[in-house]
């Protein structure tokens, strides 16, 4: 028995015979020829059939078959169907049948009776034929599809001359072919062509070879164009040259794209900022006037050489992550401490892009610095000037005032002191020294941070400096003035200037203060938040992960519609000439723009106002220490709980979060990684799950999940739980919904109440 390689590399026959023996001692004499018969048809219809069904590569049909149709006429709709050759099998060899015959195209025709030989021969012409006018069209189709013009000359004639054109040169150049045929290329050149390119090409002519040249050449309607020429020689069996073939492709796109490169390279040398391209390895590309004007290296100077061992000392951790960033990212904005020429410091905005290669795959990279160095101490001015008049008003009241009340106070103690010897006086004034320089503390603290300077960017913790301002605006604040916060014991940090944060607290406070001339409260509240894309359409440029969001509110007099719209503008103030400089608010949205967060501002008039500041919080920050248990933060006693989100960062706080509350956690990135480690684990008793992820949405992993394990609790997290809910609703009965962005108190309630069974099923909750 023939193996299957081989049955599928005979020639595949369909026969159409309406006579069985006779049918039947075709297929035996083919076989026989070592030729494969995939089926035999008695009548069109089962023609039609086999034909769709067994693909064969060629078919033998017998003129006169049954039914209403004969073989030619069969032929006929087959060859509508497929381009499939066809041999015709007849006794009957009448003029009128054989021009019958014809009008299908066949590829042999047999009269019966005939030998094997004679059959086998037939059917391998047939085939053979077949394959060579279908490569013959195919070639021609390609011909015409070309986006390139082909031209072919007869190189045994000495003008040359055009003997075919492809639709893609009647395209390019406005000419038809019956317009070119016969011609000489010459037609096609013009006063601008360039005589040294047509020497090249008549040298490459007169020694019988080929050549690549780009030339100019001028379309019918007299439009000049570039065109990119690749002229071949052709020669025959015997090596005798005998055509040229030329192929063009029009490159005035990429020629005036060259001439405006060299346009936007004079106009990038005239920006102020310094620009630069890198290579992958970060060595210097290019670089503009802009840049040597900057740093002081010339461009022949810096080309070649690293950036950062250029820029930089030593590379910083900044510039480190900001590589990172980009190749994640493909593009990342932030300030950068680099150094000129002679060592000076420079501080610049630095923007880069990331480009890629034609494959997708990071090639270079564009960055833009702006010497924003004297800017920056334009602005330390500023900020200090700007703390002057928050707290400076308020440091020299209270130090009159205090001074007016401590001084006599710590005298009057010293002399009590010298006059009253018994244990139990002296403790009583040594209690009062100690408060009486406690307020002269405060003092001194106050005007030490009206004199402060900016730091470097350090892990500050939000709680410590929150607790400090309470403490500060405690003690500086009528006494009309209540001050309260609400403050999370593991608030996550922020990696940032501590004065700077101060300042902004400071501002937030004063401003509060200032709005309840007669008294009111001011809460300074701040909690963790997860935040994602969804949640920061309106924010352009800041990236979703986790937050620290800290709210100052007072119950004031409110701020109105019209004047919300102006209070971040710089020297935009209400108070009276004299008691302000209107740069506090706008001092404020400077700083935590620059810690890569944003404000929001709330206020109805007669209601107070609240403003709310977001900053990116460190990952390192979150605290490690197991938290204390509240009453309304239940924690877990080691339950493993599966966690499945594609934002890593997102996965990771919440997993250092529910850890830390007793939880054992395992975490997946999708739908896909989830149902994995479902099925070698069969320990997790409960599922937190976002519902939009790629390949493998929230709806398909919970019911994936939930045929694995009937009974397994599922919280499905999303940021439009409405949307959600409708996602899938035959999941919406055994899963309870948790919606986006969530506190870390109501993310273990929701567990809490899931895994004792006391959440309500698919619960939009807030």
């Amino acid at each position: 028995m023939p193996n299957e390689t081989e049955q599928v590399n005979k020639t595949r026959i369909l026969v159409v015979e309406d006579e069985g023996v006779v049918a039947m001692d075709l297929k035996r004499r083919l076989e026989k020829q070592g030729l494969c018969v995939v089926g035999i048809a008695d009548s069109c219809d089962e023609a039609l059939k086999l034909l769709q069904e067994t693909t064969p590569d060629v078919v033998l049909m017998d003129i006169i078959i049954q039914g209403s149709k004969d073989g030619i006429a069969t032929a006929l709709e087959m060859r509508a169907l497929q381009d499939i050759p066809v041999v015709f099998l007849t006794a009957n060899s009448d003029p009128t049948t054989i021009r019958r015959a014809k009008e299908t195209l066949p590829y042999g025709y047999l009269i019966k009776p005939f030998e094997e030989r004679e059959l086998v021969a037939t059917i391998e012409m047939a085939v053979y034929r077949h394959q060579i006018e279908a490569q013959q069209r195919l070639y021609g189709r390609a011909i015409a599809a070309s986006s390139s013009a082909i031209l072919v000359t007869d190189a045994r004639r000495a003008d040359h001359p055009i003997i075919f054109c492809n639709p893609a040169f009647e395209r390019m150049t406005g000419y038809l072919s019956a317009e070119v045929i016969g011609k000489n290329c010459r037609f096609l050149q013009g006063p601008d062509t360039d005589q040294q390119t047509l020497a090249t090409i008549r040298e490459a002519l007169q020694k019988s070879v080929g050549c690549n040249v780009t030339l100019l050449n001028y379309r019918k309607d007299g439009v000049p164009f570039w065109s990119e020429l690749l002229i071949s020689p052709v020669r025959n069996a015997a090596g005798q040259l005998t055509h040229y073939v030329a192929i063009a492709n029009d490159v005035t796109a990429q020629r005036q794209s060259k001439e405006q490169i060299k346009e936007l390279t004079a106009l990038l040398d005239k920006a102020q900022d310094a620009i630069m391209v890198s290579d992958a390895d970060d060595n210097i590309l290019y670089w503009n006037t802009g840049a040597e004007k900057i740093y002081g290296w010339s461009s022949a100077e810096a080309i070649g050489q690293n950036a950062a061992k250029l820029l930089f000392k030593e590379e910083p951790a900044e510039r480190r992550e900001a590589r990172r960033l980009v190749i994640e990212h493909g593009e990342w904005t932030g300030e950068l401490r680099q150094q000129d020429r002679n060592g000076k410091p420079v501080l610049v905005e630095s923007r880069w892009t990331l480009l890629d290669d034609s494959l997708g795959k990071p090639k270079a990279k564009l960055v833009i610095n702006t010497d924003i160095t004297e800017r920056r101490e334009l602005e330390s001015r500023l900020f200090r000037m700007q703390r002057m008049d928050s707290i400076g008003t308020l440091a020299s009241g209270v130090a009159h005032d205090l001074n007016n009340v401590l001084n006599p106070i710590i005298m009057g103690l010293e002399l009590l002191g010298l006059r009253l010897n018994d244990e139990k006086s002296q403790q009583i004034i040594a209690t009062l020294q100690s408060s009486a320089k406690h307020g002269a503390d405060i003092v001194r603290k106050i005007l030490a941070f009206t004199h402060g300077n900016e730091g470097e960017r350090v892990l500050v913790s939000m709680h410590h400096l929150i607790c400090e301002q309470e403490r500060i605006c405690r003690d500086i604040f009528y006494r009309t003035i209540q001050v309260r916060t609400k403050l999370r014991e593991d608030l996550w940090g922020v990696m940032g200037d501590t004065t700077q944060l101060h300042q902004v607290l400071m501002n937030l406070c004063v401003n509060a203060r200032d709005a309840m001339p007669n008294g009111g409260t001011m809460t300074i509240e701040a909690t963790n938040l997860l935040l994602e894309d969804s949640h920061l359409q309106t924010q352009p440029g800041i990236r979703s992960g986790p937050f620290v969001l800290i709210t100052v509110s007072d119950t004031g007099m409110g701020i109105s519609e019209q004047t919300m719209d102006k209070i971040f503008d710089p020297f935009f103030t209400t108070k009276e000439v004299g008691k302000g400089t209107g740069l506090g608010l706008s001092t404020v949205l400077g700083i935590v723009r620059g810690h890569n967060g944003f404000v929001d501002a709330y206020s109805q008039v007669g209601a107070g106002a609240q403003f709310r500041v977001y900053l990116p919080a460190a990952p390192l920050a979150v605290s490690t220490k197991t938290p204390v248990p509240v009453s309304n933060i239940p924690s877990g006693h080691g339950e493993c709980i599966l966690l499945v989100d594609d934002e890593k960062t997102l996965c990771d706080i919440a997993k250092s979060t529910l850890e830390a509350y007793g939880y054992t956690v395992l975490t997946a990135n999708d739908g896909t990684e989830a149902v994995g480690i479902m099925a070698q684990r069969n320990d997790v008793i409960a599922v937190i799950t976002d519902m939009s992820m790629p390949f493998m949405d929230g709806p398909a992993t919970i019911r994936a999940l939930q045929r694995m394990q009937p009974n397994l609790k599922i919280i499905a997290m999303s940021g439009n739980l409405e949307k959600a809910r409708m996602t899938d609703p035959t999941i919406t009965s055994q899963v309870t919904f948790l919606q986006k962005p969530f506190t870390v108190e109501k993310l273990l309630g929701r567990l809490n109440d899931v895994l004792e069974g006391t959440s309500a099923s698919a619960t939009l909750s807030s």
